[in-house]
């Protein structure tokens, strides 16, 4: 069947699910497993580092920190550089970077070097979270929109687990195999996305250009379905063909963007705290480096478990969801304090902590992609997940300060609450803010039509 104009919006909404999501779902999925395994790999090497260096715990948590500086400034850039030039070329940039930067922290001698490495890794890792973000809500059907995105997310989690469990067979002083697993994984993966990772088709609707691939893509997603060419295809939306961070703040998200960013930062910076130090605080604790390491994987299990949780919850019950994860985490976490527990409580413990911190950055990823639309979606992501690494920064500085402190893991473990307490308040304010057009049968804005080329824009 062949048809002159194609609604892309209404094709993906409609969509029944087949090789095309999974394919986008699955490397994706592989491209954020690498990257989560990177993020943590510092933390499981602290250690040996720390030996090897002699450096203590407050020049450790610099190092920490400078992986999330570098994302600091990777996720926003890379988002623009994703609404510009498609999230595509942007995810795979992002790949080598931090791959090529990861190889290289295994060969460091000296302090400044790890923490110029770390740097740069943290760049491209950064990178990939506001374009795989884009990418997969951009191929999602709207009613599985946050379940997508928070499954490609929960790479993260399970890559965040592999040096985890690496830890309890690899002695410390062997701490380089951890920086070379970490850098050949998203080399490896790179040829992968260039040959079967497709650009979104909302991004090249929007952009123009690119009518055959877009042709190709559309009958991927309904089968049968031909346009022909010089067919027109319409995309939904509410921006104009480019947007600008100044476009973060329009349409209704003048409050809702700053909330967002607030909520970033809290979820993050609790998240570092934890996952930063987990381990030694495990052995701090008095638990055996294996034990330590073992009861610190618990985290990301629960992770994984929030993560399938906190997707379902959104898609059916809306932003409010994440009020609760926010709330949960708060009384859990401070129980991990509590002295003398049991090895099994201490588990079930971190692994509850997991389950509402980690969802609750989950469900924000996959919140930050629905709450702009194309033309800034990258954009909108890549500056929430950009800011909210400032709470990242803090949180490991801050429990190195609070260690050096000497501190007691009850103390230590009740400073997290206030920043939970912030992200529940900033999550409910979003909540309360911020409507989808779906959600009260409105259009965001009024509707307007723009030609593009050969490629016609509806926005309603």
């Amino acid at each position: 069947m062949a048809t002159d104009v194609v609604d892309i919006t209404k094709l993906v909404n409609e969509q029944k699910l087949g090789w095309l999501c999974v394919q986008v779902i699955g490397l994706t999925f592989l491209v954020m497993l690498s990257d989560g395994y990177d993020l943590s790999a510092t933390t499981y090497a602290a250690d040996g580092v720390m030996h090897a260096l002699k450096i203590k715990h407050a020049a450790m948590g610099v190092v920490f920190s400078m992986g999330l500086f570098g994302m600091l400034f990777g996720a926003p850039a890379f988002g623009f550089l994703g609404d510009r030039f498609g999230r595509k070329r942007a995810i795979i940039a992002a790949s080598l970077i931090y791959g090529v930067f990861s190889l290289a922290c295994s060969h460091i001698t000296a302090l400044w070097q790890l923490e110029a490495f770390r740097f740069m890794v943290g760049v491209g890792l950064g990178g990939l979270l506001p374009n795989v973000t884009a990418l997969n809500q951009e191929f999602s059907p709207r009613r599985l929109r946050a379940t997508f995105t928070v499954l490609t997310f929960l790479g993260l989690t399970f890559g965040g687990l592999a040096p985890a469990l690496i830890s309890t067979v690899v002695p410390p002083q062997q701490w380089r195999m951890l920086f070379v697993i970490g850098g050949a994984a998203p080399i490896l993966i790179a040829p992968a996305l260039i040959l079967w990772l497709p650009e979104s088709i909302k991004f090249m609707a929007l952009r123009g250009g690119h009518e055959a691939k877009i042709r190709r893509l559309v009958t991927r997603l309904k089968p049968g379905l031909e346009p022909p060419i010089g067919a027109t295809f319409i995309v939904e939306e509410t921006n104009a063909r480019r947007g600008s961070a100044a476009d973060l703040f329009k349409g209704g998200r003048q409050v809702v963007t700053p909330l967002l960013w607030v909520a970033f930062a809290a979820a993050l910076m609790v998240n570092f705290f934890l996952n930063s130090w987990m381990p030694t605080l495990m052995r701090e604790a008095g638990l055996s480096a294996g034990r330590a390491a073992l009861v610190a994987s618990m985290y990301y299990f629960g992770g994984i478990a929030g993560g399938l949780s906190i997707g379902r919850v959104l898609d059916r019950f809306g932003r409010i969801g994440l009020v609760a994860f926010f709330a949960l985490a708060i009384p859990v976490v401070a129980a991990i304090g509590t002295p003398h527990l049991s090895q099994p409580v201490l588990m079930a413990l971190v692994f509850l902590s997991g389950y509402a911190v980690l969802g609750s950055q989950l469900g924000l990823s996959a919140s930050a992609g629905m709450i702009y639309p194309t033309a800034i979606r990258s954009n909108g992501a890549g500056w929430a997940h950009g800011v909210g690494r400032l709470g990242a920064i803090a949180g490991p500085m801050v429990a190195a300060q609070l260690l050096a402190a000497h501190l007691s893991l009850r103390e230590l473990l009740l400073v997290p609450a206030a920043p939970l307490s912030v992200g529940a308040l900033a999550t409910l304010g979003i909540a309360l803010f911020h409507r989808d057009p779906k959600e009260d049968g409105q259009p965001a804005e009024k509707p307007t039509t723009e030609a593009i080329g050969p490629v016609m824009l509806s926005a309603s």
